[in-house]
C-alpha cells in the first residue's frame, strides 16, 4: 500500500499558489487516478502485474481508491482549517473547480481518509522523528545563542577596559599638561591658578550633588583677578575643550562594520548618502552596521562640552560572485545556428537566473529577473530560465534564440543563501544564415 503522507504538514508546508493549482487542475488529477487505479486493478487480476507494484489486494485496492477519490477534498479541507487561504476565496475556487469536473467538493461533508493500522502507526513514528529533530535543532540553537551570548559579553568586557584605560590616559595627560602649565608661572601667579582650579572643582561639585536648579549662594572664596604680568603669562579663566576622538572603523567580517571612539560617553552618528554627518545629520550608531551594497561611510563622534571629532570616510565595495569575465555568451560555429551557450564561472555556489531580451529593450530589475510570472507574461522576454551552481564554480546554459544574425542582451543574475547579490549582462550575436552550397 503507497504509503500516506501526512496532509497538515503539506499543507502547513505548502503555498496558496500550490492550492490553487490543484483545484486548477481537480478534473485532470481525477481522471490520471481513475486511469491508474484501472491498471492496478487490471494488473491485480494477472493481465499486467508490474502495474501494480505495491501487489494490493482487491480490497486494498478499493480502500486505495477512496482515499484517492477523498484525497483533494481533505486537502482543502486542511487548507482552510490552517487558514492557508481567506475562507471566501477558497469557496470561490472551489465553486469553479466543481462546475469543471464531475466531482464535486463540500467542505461541510468531507469523507476522512481510511488509514490501516499500519499506515497509522508509520505516520505516528513519522512524527516521533520530526519532532526528535526540531528538538535538536532547537538545543543546537541554544547553544548557538548561549556561545553568542558569551562572546558579546566578551567583547563588551574589553571594550570596557578600553574606556578605562583611554580614561586614565586622558586624565594623567591634562594632569601633565597643568603641571608644565604651572611650571611657567611665578609663585603668586600658581598660588592664583591653583585658588581658581579649587573654586571651579568646588562649583563642578555642588553642581552635581544637586537635585534641582538653585540659586547660587555667595562663596568665600576669593574672586579670581586679572593678573598684573604680561599677556604671555596671564592665567586663564575658562579651560580649554578638548575634542571628542575621531572614529575608528573596523569590519568584523566582510559586510560587518563596527565604529568606535575612544572618548568615553561619545556618540557617534554616521551617514550613507555622502552627506556630512552631524548630531543633526545622519544615523546614530548603535550597534555594528550590515552592509549589503557598495556604499561610503562617513561618521562623526560627538560629547557634550566637547569639541565635535573630525570626519571619519571609509568606503566599501560589494566582493563580486563572478569570476573575472563571466558571464560570456558563446554563439556556435554553424552557420544559421540559433543557439547560443551562456559560461558562468562563480566563486560561491548557488542558483543562476538568466532572460534574454532583443537588444536595445529596457534593462529589467533584479525584482523582475527574480519573478518568473512576470517573465512569462512580458512579451519583451525571449527567453529565461534558472539552473544551480554547485561547488565547481562554472555552468553552461544552451539558450536557442529566434533569429539568425541578431543581437540580444543577456541578463544573469547570481543568488546566493537565497539572497539576489549581483546582476551581470552579456551580448550574444546569432550568426549569419549559412550559404547554399552548390
Amino acid at each position: 500500500m503507497p504509503y500516506p503522507v501526512d496532509l497538515s504538514d503539506f499543507v502547513n508546508q505548502a503555498s496558496p499558489a500550490v492550492i490553487e493549482a490543484i483545484l486548477r487542475d481537480m478534473q485532470k488529477i481525477v481522471q490520471e487516478n481513475a486511469e491508474m487505479l484501472e491498471r492496478m486493478r487490471n494488473a491485480a487480476s494477472g493481465s499486467n502485474p508490474g502495474e501494480n507494484p505495491g501487489g494490493l489486494s482487491p480490497d486494498e485496492l478499493d480502500r486505495y481508491q477512496n482515499n484517492l477519490d477523498n484525497l483533494i477534498a481533505n486537502i482543502l479541507k486542511q487548507a482552510r482549517d490552517q487558514n492557508l487561504i481567506e475562507p471566501g476565496q477558497l469557496q470561490a475556487l472551489i465553486d469553479e473547480a466543481n462546475k469543471q469536473s464531475d466531482t464535486k467538493i463540500d467542505l461541510n461533508n468531507v469523507p476522512p481518509l481510511q488509514l490501516s493500522d499500519e499506515e497509522k502507526q508509520q505516520q505516528e513514528r513519522q512524527k516521533q522523528l520530526e519532532e526528535e529533530l526540531r528538538k535538536r535543532q532547537e538545543e543546537q540553537n541554544k547553544q548557538r545563542e548561549a556561545q553568542n551570548q558569551a562572546l558579546l559579553d566578551k567583547i563588551k568586557a574589553e571594550r570596557e577596559r578600553l574606556e578605562q584605560e583611554n580614561k586614565k590616559k586622558q586624565e594623567e595627560a591634562a594632569k601633565l599638561a597643568e603641571e608644565l602649565y604651572k611650571q611657567g608661572l611665578s609663585d603668586a601667579e600658581r598660588q592664583k591658578f591653583e585658588e581658581q582650579q579649587k573654586a571651579l572643582e568646588q562649583q563642578r561639585q555642588q553642581q552635581d550633588q544637586a537635585q534641582q536648579p538653585q540659586v547660587p549662594k555667595p562663596t568665600t572664596t576669593p574672586t579670581p583677578t586679572t593678573p598684573t604680568t604680561t599677556p604671555e603669562t596671564e592665567v586663564p579663566t575658562t579651560p580649554v575643550r578638548q575634542k571628542v576622538a575621531k572614529p575608528t572603523a573596523t569590519f568584523e567580517n566582510e559586510t560587518t562594520l563596527e565604529l568606535t571612539t575612544t572618548t568615553s560617553g561619545a556618540v557617534i552618528y554616521y551617514t550613507t548618502d555622502g552627506t556630512e554627518p552631524s548630531s543633526t545629520n545622519g544615523t546614530k550608531y548603535i550597534e555594528p552596521i550590515e552592509l549589503q551594497q557598495s556604499t561610503t561611510i562617513k561618521a562623526i563622534a560627538v560629547k557634550p562640552g566637547y569639541v565635535d571629532s573630525d570626519v571619519m570616510t571609509v568606503s566599501y565595495e560589494t566582493p563580486s560572485v563572478f569570476s573575472d569575465g563571466y558571464p560570456k555568451a558563446i554563439t556556435g560555429e554553424i552557420p544559421g545556428s540559433k543557439l547560443i551557450n551562456i559560461v558562468v564561472k562563480t566563486n560561491k555556489p548557488g542558483e543562476v537566473r538568466y532572460v534574454v531580451l532583443k537588444s536595445g529593450a529596457p534593462a529589467p530589475t533584479i525584482d523582475q529577473i527574480f519573478d518568473f510570472d512576470y517573465l512569462g507574461s512580458e512579451e519583451s522576454v525571449i527567453a529565461y530560465g534558472n539552473r544551480d551552481i554547485g561547488n565547481s564554480g562554472q555552468l553552461s546554459l544552451e539558450v536557442e534564440l529566434d533569429d539568425d544574425n541578431t543581437e540580444y542582451d543577456v541578463y544573469v543574475l547570481m543568488v546566493v543563501g537565497g539572497n539576489q547579490n549581483e546582476v551581470r549582462k552579456v551580448v550574444a550575436i546569432t550568426p549569419s544564415a549559412a550559404e547554399e552550397i552548390e
